[in-house]
């Protein structure tokens, strides 16, 4: 029987040390940056649909409309692949909203904002 190697205890902190630096690599960071980005674009427009929904007692039917509270919203984009605008779903009652990241493939990642909350909490 031949013998196996064995993960000593300084092996074992190595590896799992070279694991946990890996996860900080730039590659990694710049997709954490940009998750972060996006997300904080959504929490822009969401501040933006709180303004307007205080003036006109509703929320906006189409994302331009929230121009007008906050510069240029309606051209946010995701900074992962520059896709924009946000997508902005409104009920038709107008008493609800959800912004999700515009590029279907992060969509999931990104996550989402329903009436405020957001779906990363």
């Amino acid at each position: 029987m031949a013998d196996r190697p064995v993960l000593t205890g300084f092996s074992a902190v190595f590896v799992l040390f070279c694991v946990l630096a890996s996860l900080g690599s730039s590659d990694n960071q710049a997709i954490i940056e940009e998750i972060g980005a996006c997300r904080m674009n959504m929490m822009v427009l969401a501040t933006a649909e709180s303004m307007y929904y205080g003036v006109y007692d509703r929320f906006p039917d189409v994302i331009m409309e929230l121009d007008e509270f906050c510069e240029k919203a309606s051209r946010l984009t995701c900074p992962e692949q520059g896709v924009g605008p946000h997508l902005l779903t409104v009920t038709p009652d107008g008493d609800h909203y959800t912004i999700e990241c515009p590029d279907p493939q992060f969509q999931a990642l990104h996550g989402s904002i329903d009436d405020g909350i957001p779906s990363w909490d």
